[in-house]
């Protein structure tokens, strides 16, 4: 129904805006405004602006004469966006509800700015994708993106790597370690800015790494972040093989087991992708390239050696141990070298057809923003009883009471039939105790 469908809107927005937004979407953010160009006026294109914190960030840096064009598809996104815009902002942004594929419909040399924060996700063909977005952005204008880099989530999946192996789900393990390594490596994004005939004076890759808490695995699968990211593609994963409700209660002991003496810690690598669009006549020394490394003057002298070829052989280089130059492939990122082997790239070549229609439909599932929710109501229903109920305890005899106000809302929200689920975990609970009847009044009559 329409009507649930936004109430389910609205929370997720409630959820983004308070506890997803500060730990993971402006924590990716922050990559990007060191690197905001100085705009006196012109155009940015934000995409995916969500609760409108990337908009409030642009509108507050860049001067009046720039104006932001916001793309967010959500209703209830761009209500939250809305209710940030200060009246003073209100001629020099616009939100419309349309979402990144919207671009291939635009002119070319349109803006100044493109910002795209956690829109390149894991699965997009990261050449294709950037080529689209630099298609629209003004040469010698700016592209700046974000996105989620290889070695992210690793401890979970990990642990959820052995739980499937001790299930002996070969297939869906493997499909684990495939979807891992479909986030992308330094040096892959490299490839993709070299085949865009990009050098390494028109980009910067930056990469940041920062951890996440959590107490339990509960609090961990129950985590808003968790729950709107990767749990659905770890449910996808598992699904298709033996039994899911036993895999993810195994997999929630397993993190308790793991974290038993201190906090559940989880990686998380942050990636920046930042470019100028190249012009005719362009100053090399005023692209992203080497305006990034003159923050740090001693590699900048020896950036500024290597690429007049006057590096002497007993220089500082030596002791760094860094390639400056470029191959012939362009394969580069900022000051290295990455040689075009399968030794620095995450992905492994693909070995059979089945692994690689496998793939492909891994890289589906992670394009595909808003899947059909009826597709996993069964899994979710037993996640639900799973992770809310500890079988353990229910193995000992000690009753869960009842449900408090947060579990309900949670079961109504994930599980689309919600009064079947609650008549499910109703079953689970053992029946209510009976406290003696009181004694009459007077007390007991002696014969």
């Amino acid at each position: 129904m329409a009507v649930a469908t936004n109430l389910r809107e609205q929370k997720v927005a409630r959820l983004v805006e308070r506890e997803v937004g500060p730990v993971w979407n402006e924590r990716f953010a922050r990559l990007l405004w060191r690197h905001l160009p100085p705009l006196r006026e012109g155009m940015v294109l934000d995409i995916h602006s969500g609760v409108g914190n990337t908009i409030e960030q642009l509108l507050t840096r860049l001067p009046a004469g720039v104006r932001v064009l916001g793309l967010e598809p959500q209703e209830a996104m761009r209500a939250l966006a809305k209710s940030k815009i200060a009246p003073e902002w209100k001629k020099r942004v616009y939100l419309k509800a349309e979402d990144a594929s919207s671009v291939a419909d635009m002119g070319d040399s349109l803006y100044d700015l493109v910002v795209a924060n956690l829109v390149l996700r894991e699965a997009h063909d990261l050449g294709v994708a950037l080529e689209g977005l630099l298609r629209v952005t003004k040469p010698g204008g700016t592209l700046m993106a974000t996105l989620p880099m290889y070695g992210t989530w690793s401890e979970a999946e990990d642990i959820l790597r052995e739980v499937l192996r001790d299930e002996g789900l070969d297939n869906a393990q493997n499909r684990l370690r495939r979807m891992a390594n479909l986030r992308p490596t330094g040096p892959a994004i490299a490839q993709a800015l070299g085949r865009l005939q990009l050098t390494p004076a028109h980009y910067v890759v930056e990469q940041e790494r920062f951890t996440l808490l959590f107490g339990s695995g509960r609090e961990f699968l129950f985590s808003p972040l968790v729950e709107l990211g990767p749990l659905r593609l770890w449910k996808a994963v598992v699904s298709s093989d033996g039994d899911p409700q036993q895999a993810f209660f195994r997999f929630k002991e397993a993190i308790d087991a793991y974290c038993a003496s201190g906090l559940f810690t989880v990686s998380a690598v942050a990636g920046a992708i930042v470019v100028q669009r190249p012009m005719e006549g362009e100053d090399p020394r005023v692209l992203p390239g080497p305006r990034y490394w003159r923050r740090f003057p001693g590699l900048d002298t020896l950036w500024s050696q290597a690429e007049s070829g006057t590096l002497p052989d007993d220089s500082a280089a030596s002791e760094l141990d860094i390639d400056f130059g470029a191959d012939e492939s362009g394969i580069a990122a900022v000051g290295n070298t990455f040689a075009a082997d399968d030794s620095v790239t995450a992905p492994r070549k693909i070995v059979n057809a089945v692994e690689a229609a496998e793939d492909d439909a891994i890289r589906a599932l992670l394009d595909d923003p808003s899947p059909d929710p009826s597709a996993d109501t069964n899994l979710d229903a037993l996640l639900d009883q799973v992770l809310e109920f500890d079988s353990n305890q229910a193995a000992a005899g000690e009753a869960v009471e009842e449900l408090d106000d947060e579990e309900v809302e949670l079961v109504h929200v994930d599980a689309h039939r919600p009064g079947e689920t609650l008549k499910r975990i109703k079953a689970l609970l053992p029946p209510p105790r009976r406290s003696p009847p009181p004694p009459p009044p007077g007390g007991v009559k002696k014969k």
